[in-house]
């Protein structure tokens, strides 16, 4: 009997000990991470930080146990979704695409927005391995404090009417009144998620030519730092930074929905991700270099970017003095007076920033600003610029890439028009390196003095804004503007434009007979600014109008870290003002058209 005694007491040890280690093995610090909704729109947990706590819920399409708890769910959300608590549903399964999701969210009335964790790393990161497991996290420190079911009532082989134990709900209440969950954990029985194996990946194998064909175009000597992932060894090293940033979904640098398909995509994908956390995961072997096989779109003896610039380009303007950058503070802009009223028209067909002179990292973006007569004072534009007054002078506000080439005018075919007696302006915006920078830079391109075979004109017609006032402490705030088309245009590219505080914009096409098709949509990051070149260029018909949504986050959450307690109106300043800016290059389907508008010498801006 006394041994029978002992044998359970070690039993009972053992049990105890097994759990603890079970629970220190389950409940840790999470890093950051990003994912994206069916509708694109990205959410990371960092972001979430004006809520207390954070709920996410594994789910699965078609998994009948979390269907069966949807209402469940919803009773929860309802009763906690003003007590700065933040649901989310988490979706691991490789097959449930954007689609297939957004009807089952739309059927099954599902109560919080739906993450796509289709590489399943966070699945992998979080340790879920089934359906229906609820993990609350705390955002003072971004601790797991509670995972388990959310009731006892549908769990795998169980089917009961009602439930008895409410552990979801007992932990948030718990958590919110600063006391730990009473069950810490409870296993969850739903609907198993085949996590897919890790690749058998190499760096020369598999991974060079995505860092090459990614990422080699910024991050080389002339480029954005870390200035160089040219070899095994420097990947190798810069490994955690690598990871961190596709994980949180901030590089490669592109913003725009997969599904709008859109010339030069840098975007990873499912694939090229699989292959980069196989490789992190997996130990990162090096392989044999006879696997690799190159595709040169750099200098490899200076590790410098081979601009796309023809023989033919020519000097349009040289800056002649150097300007200071301060390591600090709030300036980051300038302007250049290019050309003081153009004597005669004349046309611009490719423009770009020669970089030989001017590394990537110091200017963010520049603008070619055409205006119908001298601004008197153009740096109102940062201070107390009346801004309808100015944009009624304004011909065109033609976006440059700080990349070493043309984001738009590449077309033999296709070109600016600068009218008589404009004058032209090069404004400047600077990223601050953390010491004191001297800048000079070269505007190169071509330049006609007759048309010629410029078959057609591009026109930027802005959908823009002036009336901005962002409440603070505000996560999502929506601002609309709508532009009507009265001739048949064609557009060939999209640029958002907004500050430190813009996140997100859709463009939506209204036809004269009233139907609706999403035509652009995007997350925005302000250094990473861009103008996207659709692959098939988009018919507008006369009569059409476009409604043009941006979204903007004033509140902690914001990744910038901008100043939340104050009120936001528009400004050049990107710290303190915002902008609701969306260029649409198109041209006149019909030359009539064309030829009618360029004569009358209009403002194409409303």
């Amino acid at each position: 009997m006394v041994v029978l005694k002992y044998v359970k007491l070690i039993f009972v040890f053992l049990s105890l000990s097994l759990n603890a280690e079970v629970s220190n093995d389950l409940f840790f610090k999470l890093e950051d991470f990003s994912l994206p909704d069916p509708s694109y729109k990205m959410h990371s947990l960092e972001s979430q930080i004006n809520s207390k706590l954070v709920v996410y819920y594994s789910y699965g399409v078609g998994c009948p146990i979390t269907r069966k708890n949807i209402s469940s769910i919803e009773e929860i959300v309802k009763k906690y979704h003003k007590n700065d608590v933040s649901f989310f549903f988490l979706d691991s399964f490789r097959q449930d695409s954007r689609e297939v999701l957004t009807k089952e969210i739309s059927e099954f009335k599902i109560p919080a927005t739906v993450l796509m964790d289709q590489n399943q790393e966070i699945a992998r990161m979080l340790k879920i391995n089934r359906t229906g497991e609820a993990i609350v996290v705390d955002t003072s420190d971004f601790k797991i404090k509670f995972r388990g079911p959310i009731d006892d009532k549908n769990q795998y082989l169980t089917d009961k009417s009602v439930s008895s134990k409410g552990y979801l709900d007992s932990a948030i209440s718990n958590l919110l009144n600063g006391k730990n969950a009473k069950e810490k954990y409870v296993k969850s029985l739903g609907c198993a998620i085949s996590i897919e194996p890790r690749l058998n990946v190499n760096y020369y194998r598999n991974v060079k030519n995505i860092i090459d064909s990614k990422c080699m175009g910024c991050h080389l000597k002339q480029g954005n730092p870390p200035n160089n992932f040219f070899n095994y060894q420097d990947l190798k090293r810069w490994s955690a930074m690598v990871k961190e940033v596709i994980r949180k979904d901030i590089m490669p640098p592109w913003e725009v929905d997969p599904e709008i398909k859109v010339k030069n995509q840098l975007m990873l994908t499912p694939s090229e991700k699989e292959i980069l956390f196989s490789w992190f995961e997996t130990g990162m072997i090096e392989g044999e270099a006879t696997y690799f096989k190159k595709k040169k779109s750099y200098d490899e003896e200076s590790l410098t970017y081979k601009p796309e610039i023809n023989r033919d380009f020519s000097s349009i303007y040289l800056m002649k003095d150097k300007l200071e950058i301060p390591a600090n503070g709030s300036k980051s802009w300038h302007y250049e007076l290019i050309e003081s009223g153009a004597k005669s028209e004349y046309f611009i067909n490719s423009l770009v920033l020669n970089s030989k002179l001017t590394s990537n990292n110091i200017i963010q973006h520049a603008e070619l600003i055409v205006s119908k007569e001298k601004i008197e004072n153009i740096y109102l534009l940062n201070k107390e610029f009346l801004p309808k007054k100015i944009g009624e002078k304004i011909y065109s506000i033609i976006p440059l890439s700080n990349k070493n080439r043309a984001i738009i005018l590449n077309s033999k075919q296709l070109a600016f028009r600068i009218p008589k007696n404009s004058w032209i302006y090069l404004q400047l915006h600077f990223a601050k390196t953390g010491k004191k920078e001297l800048v000079s830079t070269q505007l190169l391109g071509k330049k006609y003095s007759t048309r010629g075979n410029l078959r057609e004109y591009f026109w930027d017609k802005r959908g823009r804004s002036y009336d901005i006032n962002i409440p603070k402490n505000t996560a999502n705030y929506t601002k609309q503007v709508k532009i009507k088309y009265d001739k048949d245009i064609v557009i060939h590219a999209m640029g958002p434009h907004m500050h430190k505080r813009g996140k997100h914009s859709t463009v939506h096409l209204i036809d004269p007979k009233g139907v609706k098709k999403l035509i652009f949509n995007g997350r925005y990051i302000f250094k990473n600014r861009k103008v996207y070149i659709f692959e098939k260029p988009i018919f507008v018909k006369a009569g059409s109008s476009m409604l043009i949504e941006f979204e903007y986050d004033n509140s902690l959450g914001n990744p910038a870290k901008i100043d939340a307690e104050k009120n936001v109106l528009w400004g050049e300043d990107a710290d303190i003002g915002e902008m609701m800016l969306m260029h649409i290059f198109y041209k006149f389907h019909n030359l009539k058209d064309e030829v009618d508008f360029a004569k009358r010498n209009e403002i194409v801006d409303f």
